[in-house]
């Protein structure tokens, strides 16, 4: 059985996370490449960019087209975690 890692963005927190012990997981960690860690971190502080502190229910992308853009982003690095990782991990994109 493939270990599998969850790629999911939650703010304030590393946006990967191991499946069975449901531990988040330090990029650091992980045996990919620099230009990896370094895109995943971007993608995670946009993501913490969003977050309205005084009320977080009011917390959202600032249009339609900035959020698909996310999302296609964090799609493209599930892509390529994928590939670094190779067959012996799964990773879900959440």
């Amino acid at each position: 059985m493939s270990k599998i890692i969850h790629l999911s963005p939650d703010y304030d927190c590393e946006p990967l996370w191991d499946d069975e012990s449901g531990d988040y997981l330090e990029t650091s960690s992980l045996p990919i490449s620099a230009q990896l860690k370094a895109r995943i971190a971007q993608w995670q502080n946009a993501f913490n960019a969003i977050l309205n502190r005084n009320n977080p229910r009011q917390s959202a992308f600032p249009s339609p087209q900035h959020e698909q853009d996310f999302h296609q982003e964090g799609t493209a690095i599930a892509q390529q975690l994928q590939a670094e990782l190779g067959p012996s991990v799964q990773i879900c994109y959440n």
